[in-house]
Formats: structure tokens, C-alpha cells, sequence
């Protein structure tokens, strides 16, 4: 651009040279840098709040703000989606989330309004305004894949209730269950509100039991309801059942607590087929109530099993008193006990003796069960023994042939997988030797 000075007897004006030949004023110059500024100004502004913009809905204060107008506008079920999932994971779905929603704020405490009070980076302060009164509460926010959500509001409990041993309770129209291990009937991840206990009993004269609870204030709770104590005493390992409750026996009994004052029938096996079932029908009444179970029979199974067993046990006794060696008797004696046995049985046929060849004859005789499940069965073992011996006499080495008669009370653990030996009772015994002319003398 050329720029000229001119100066005529009037003011003096400097002109610049406007592409295409024209000229501009010095003022025009002045208006349009003017007009540039404020259109970069206003571009900044707009950028500016595009951005604002674009945070605020992709940010917590607008979830907040959606939750807090969807409460004042009663529209519940488009809250389940601003929740956070692992918050609610344990809680249901959205019909149970949107029902939950309008019982506390509609049909137990009437709200009127909410507002946001206060904020705290990821925590914002609500008022609740109710018909009642105003609360103030906290309202979180957590960032999870795909933005920000809100962390819904209430706690979980786990509620409890102490009912009668066979009921059936529920809390609403969900069913409570019965824990085993503590008498309880239990239900987990119950929202804080009113609700309805219904308990309805085993035995048919029991009229049908009806609470309000409040949780968490009432989260475990005891149904008032006269019951006893009921303790069978039987064979560890038994099956017992007090009507459809079902137990094991350990320490030889079985305990039941919660009973109503009822009529039961107990019924006491064995699970196996060994003993025959016993049935009883029982009155139970105030304070302790014990009954005790004993004089099993074998069941013809279990007979053929114990008669198998017998048959095992001594096949393998006569290869240890013709083997020297009671090792073979390990499995068949149980370990508490074990010791002992071998030891008896090593003075009996191995100790100081070198038997070629004996010869066995069993008499079984009755069997009878103990208030432990262990059958105490009379054997008598008749036993010819061939032992190779020194004659100080003959000064040579002869065979002499013995009779050995024991009567033995021996005790078999049946209840086990592995039935086992756990005690061997000589009730009478009896040696004699062969003499020259093949006559007995009793030792």
C-alpha cells in the first residue's frame, strides 16, 4: 500500500489504499479492529460455553440434578438408570427398585420436595422436605464405564428371626431361610423400611403369626412362641428325624431346640440298611425333653454283612498264625485300640511258638447292640495248632498238637465306612495238649 499526505487548507486525513484501488479512514480502521475484537471475544465466550455445556452433561451435577427432578416428579423408574449397578447388584431390577422408590417416599413418609443444598466434589448434601419434616442426607456419585452414576442411597441389612423349629416365614412376600447351623431363619440385602412378618407354623393348631417389622430397628427379631427342648440320645452316625427335621447323631445324640409344645413322631436310622429303623411317637412338653434309643437289630443285610466280615476277619487270622506275623490284622483293628489287640494276639499264637499248621473252628454265637452302634458278638474259636517244639527229653526237635478254646466278646464298629475291631474280650479260655496216645490234658 502507498500511503499520501495531503494538505489542502482542511484537515489532514491519512488514507490507506483498500485492495482494488480504494482507500480507507483511519477512523474505519479503528471500527473494524473493534468489531474483530469483539467477534474473537464472543468466540472465546462461545467456546467457552459449548464446553461448560458440554462438562455439565457429561458430568455428576447433571445426574444429580436429573435424580433430584425425577424424585419431585414421582418418575421412579427412570431413576434405576442413573443408579450404579455394583450398587444395586444384590437388589433386583428395575420394577423392584422403582416399587422400593415409591413405598419410603409415597406410602411411608409423604415427600414433598427435594433440593440440593450443598456440594462436595463427588458428595452433594439433599434436602428432603416431608410432611413431616426435613432431613438432610448425603447423595454420592462414582464414576463407572460409561460415566457418572449415582450411588444408590441405602444400606443393606441382614435380618433375622428366631421362629419355631418347621415354620415357615416370611418377610413380605419373600420366603426367610432356615440356617441349619444357627436356628435362625435369615434373609440378606433387605432395604431399610417397614415390612411384614408372616409366620406360619408346622403344626396345625397354631393359629398363623403376623408382625410389623421396622429394619433396621427390628432386624432380628423373636417370635413369641412357647418352645422346648428336645435331646435324643442313640448311636453316633444315626439318621434322626423329629417329623421332617432331619439331624446326624455325633457324640451319640441329637439335639433340636425351637419345639413347639406339640406332638412329633422320631424316627431313628441308620441310613445303610444295618439296623432295623426305630419309630416312636412323642409328646413334647415344658421344660427338657429327652428320649434315648437303644436294642437295635440287624436287618438281614446287615447280618450278611457282619457274617461276611466275621468270615474275612479270621481267614486273614489264621494266615497270621501260620505267617508269624500279626501285620496282616492292621486293617481289620481299629486305632485307638489296635495296639493291644496285636499284642494279645502275638502272646496267644506267635510269641515263643513255631506253628507249621493250624486248624479253625467257629461257633457264632448271639450279637447284641450298645447305645454306641457297636455289635458285641459271641465267638467261640476252637484252634488245633501244630507247633514245632524242643523235647528236652528226646533231646530233638518234635511237633506237638495243642487245643486252644477261647470264648471271645468281640466288638465291631460298624457305623464306620470301614468296619473295625474295637475290642476282643476273653470270657473263658481253654489249653490242652495231645498227648503219646492222642488224649487231651488241659493245661
Amino acid at each position: 500500500m502507498l500511503a499520501v499526505r495531503l494538505s489542502i487548507g482542511c484537515p489532514t486525513y491519512t488514507y490507506i489504499d483498500k485492495v482494488g484501488g480504494g482507500r480507507m479512514k483511519k477512523k474505519e480502521i479503528q471500527q473494524t479492529i473493534i468489531i474483530v475484537i469483539l467477534m474473537i471475544a464472543l468466540g472465546g465466550i462461545g467456546g467457552m460455553t459449548l464446553k461448560s455445556v458440554y462438562e455439565y452433561y457429561g458430568g455428576p451435577d447433571y445426574k444429580v440434578d436429573c435424580y433430584i427432578r425425577y424424585l419431585n416428579q414421582r418418575e421412579y423408574g427412570k431413576i434405576y438408570a442413573l443408579l450404579s449397578k455394583a450398587s444395586i447388584q444384590n437388589l433386583g431390577g428395575k420394577d423392584e427398585i422403582e416399587d422400593y422408590y415409591k413405598k419410603i417416599y409415597e406410602r411411608e413418609n409423604k415427600l414433598v420436595s427435594v433440593d440440593k443444598i450443598d456440594c462436595y466434589y463427588k458428595s452433594y448434601k439433599l434436602k428432603y422436605q416431608y410432611a413431616k419434616g426435613v432431613i438432610k442426607d448425603d447423595l454420592t456419585v462414582v464414576k463407572e464405564k460409561g460415566g457418572w452414576k449415582i450411588q444408590f442411597p441405602f444400606i443393606t441389612y441382614e435380618v433375622e428371626v428366631f421362629a419355631p423349629l418347621g415354620s415357615k416365614v416370611y418377610l413380605d412376600s419373600k420366603p426367610m431361610i432356615f440356617n441349619q447351623q444357627t436356628g435362625k431363619y435369615e434373609l440378606d440385602h433387605i432395604l431399610p423400611g417397614t415390612y411384614l412378618l408372616k409366620v406360619k407354623f408346622q403344626k396345625a393348631e397354631c393359629k398363623d403369626y403376623y408382625k410389623a417389622l421396622y429394619i433396621p430397628k427390628e432386624k432380628s427379631y423373636e417370635v413369641p412362641y412357647e418352645t422346648a427342648h428336645v435331646k435324643i440320645n442313640c448311636a453316633p452316625n444315626l439318621k434322626v428325624s423329629l417329623d421332617e427335621f432331619n439331624k446326624v447323631a455325633k457324640g451319640n445324640k441329637v439335639e433340636f431346640n425351637d419345639i413347639l409344645l406339640a406332638d412329633y413322631k422320631i424316627k431313628v436310622e441308620d441310613g445303610k440298611g444295618i439296623f432295623e429303623p426305630q419309630e416312636r411317637k412323642i409328646n413334647v412338653g415344658k421344660g427338657e425333653n429327652i428320649f434315648t434309643f437303644t436294642d437295635f437289630e440287624l436287618t438281614s443285610k446287615g447280618k450278611k454283612q457282619l457274617s461276611q466280615f466275621i468270615e474275612a476277619f479270621y481267614n486273614t487270622y489264621i494266615d497270621a498264625i501260620s505267617s508269624h506275623s500279626s501285620k496282616s490284622l492292621n486293617t481289620y483293628f481299629a486305632g485307638t485300640s489296635k495296639q493291644a489287640l496285636l499284642e494279645a494276639f502275638s502272646q496267644w499264637y506267635i510269641d515263643k511258638k513255631d506253628i507249621s499248621q493250624v486248624n479253625l473252628h467257629l461257633q457264632v454265637g448271639d450279637s447284641r447292640i450298645d447305645e454306641r452302634g457297636q455289635i458285641h458278638t459271641l465267638i467261640r474259636e476252637t484252634a488245633e495248632l501244630y507247633n514245632k517244639e524242643y523235647d528236652e527229653i528226646l533231646a530233638e526237635e518234635v511237633v506237638r498238637t495243642y487245643k486252644v478254646i477261647l470264648d471271645v466278646e468281640t466288638t465291631i464298629n460298624i457305623l464306620e465306612v470301614d468296619w473295625k475291631v474295637t475290642e476282643r474280650k476273653i470270657l473263658q479260655s481253654l489249653v490242652a495238649m495231645q498227648d503219646a496216645e492222642g488224649k487231651w490234658v488241659q493245661y
